[in-house]
C-alpha cells in the first residue's frame, strides 16, 4: 500500500476515534415530563424602587413567568394590583385584570427557562399627604390563570379472576408514579397505586395534591367573579376538573364516568388532597399506560413593601 495512503488512513482513524470520545450520548430525564411543582410565577420588576419622595413617580410593573409546563394563549393569563387603595397612588385603572400581551409558553427541551411576559400598569404616584417623615404599604399583585397537569404514568391491566393467569408481564402492587411522569404544575398528581375490584376488574387510587402557592379553583371560574362575589368564590374553590384520556372504558367516582369534578379536602398538615377512585373491566393480563388530565384556574401573589418619603 502507498505510504501516503497508509498515512491519511492512520490519521482519519485517529480524528474519528478523538471525535467518539468527545460525544455523549443523551441522558434524557427519564420520563414524558421535566416535572415540577411550579405553574405561572409572579414577581414585581427588580428594577422597581421600594422607597420614594412623595414627588416621584414609580413605574410598576408585574413580571409573570410560566416555570410550568402547560402553554398559555396571550391574553390567558391574567395581574391585578391590590391591597392598598389604589387612587392615593394614581392606580385606579389596575383595580381590574390585566391580561398579558403575548402568550406564555411552558417549560419545554427548547425552552428550559419557560417564557415571560410583562405588565406594566403605569407610574404610581402617591397623592396623600405623609405624616410625619415617611409612610409605608404593601402593594400586592395577583395573577389569574387557567392551567393543566398532565400525568402519563405506566400500570398493570390485571383482574384478580386472571391472577394466576400467563406469564408475569406486570404486577399491581407498588407506586405507579415514577419521576418524568407528571408535568410541572401546582396541582400534582402524587400517587397512582393499584389493586382488583370484584373479579374482573382493575383499580387505579390516584391521589392529588395543591403543592403550590396558591389556591386553586374550577376551570369554569372567571378572574373577575371570584373577587366580586365571595359566595360564588367559596363555591368554586378547591375544584378541579379530570379526565382519564387512557385507557378507554375507565370509570371514575360516584359518576362512573372518564372525566368530572372532585373537591380536594384540606388536611390537618400538608397540602390540601384527594384521592380519585377509578376502575376498568379487563378480560387480559398486559401492561398500559394511564393517562390523565387535570384542569383548573390557579391565583396566586407577590408583594412589594414600599416607604414614601415626606418631600420637602
Amino acid at each position: 500500500m502507498d505510504k501516503k495512503i497508509l498515512g491519511l488512513i492512520i490519521v482519519i482513524s485517529i480524528m474519528f476515534m478523538a471525535a467518539q470520545c468527545g460525544t455523549k450520548e443523551p441522558t434524557g430525564t427519564g420520563g414524558t415530563f421535566s416535572g415540577g411543582t411550579e405553574g405561572v410565577k409572579i414577581s414585581f420588576k427588580d428594577t422597581m424602587v421600594s422607597e420614594f419622595q412623595q414627588s416621584d413617580s414609580v413605574p410598576v410593573n408585574v413580571v409573570l413567568q410560566n416555570k410550568g409546563e402547560d402553554d398559555l394563549n396571550a391574553g390567558e393569563t391574567k395581574v391585578k394590583l391590590f391591597g392598598v387603595d389604589l387612587a392615593n397612588f394614581g392606580l385606579s385603572s389596575a383595580k381590574t385584570y390585566k391580561g398579558t400581551s403575548g402568550p406564555l409558553k411552558g417549560v419545554s427541551s427548547i425552552n428550559p427557562e419557560g417564557s415571560e411576559q410583562e405588565v406594566i400598569f403605569g407610574s404610581m404616584k402617591y397623592a396623600q399627604p405623609v405624616v410625619g417623615n415617611d409612610i409605608s404599604y404593601t402593594l400586592r399583585a395577583k395573577v389569574c390563570y387557567p392551567y393543566k397537569t398532565s400525568a402519563f404514568s405506566g400500570v398493570c391491566m390485571r383482574s384478580k379472576a386472571l391472577e394466576k393467569v400467563g406469564t408475569e408481564i406486570c404486577s399491581l402492587t407498588g407506586e405507579k408514579i415514577a419521576s418524568g411522569d407528571v408535568s410541572s404544575a401546582p396541582i400534582q398528581i402524587t400517587s397512582i397505586t393499584e389493586e382488583t375490584r370484584g373479579s374482573d376488574q382493575v383499580k387505579f387510587s390516584i391521589k392529588i395534591e395543591n403543592n403550590g402557592d396558591g389556591n386553586v379553583y374550577s376551570v369554569t371560574s372567571n378572574c373577575d367573579e371570584l373577587d366580586k362575589d365571595s359566595i360564588k368564590a367559596l363555591d368554586k374553590k378547591n375544584k378541579v376538573s379530570y379526565e382519564v384520556i387512557a385507557p378507554t372504558n375507565v370509570k371514575c367516582g360516584s359518576a362512573e364516568a372518564s372525566k368530572g369534578e372532585f373537591t380536594l379536602v384540606a388536611g390537618d398538615k400538608g397540602a390540601s388532597s384527594y384521592t380519585l377512585t377509578c376502575w376498568k373491566k379487563v378480560d387480559d393480563v398486559y401492561a398500559d399506560k394511564l393517562n390523565i388530565e387535570l384542569s383548573y384556574i390557579y391565583i396566586s401573589e407577590t408583594t412589594k413593601d414600599i416607604k414614601i418619603y415626606k418631600t420637602l
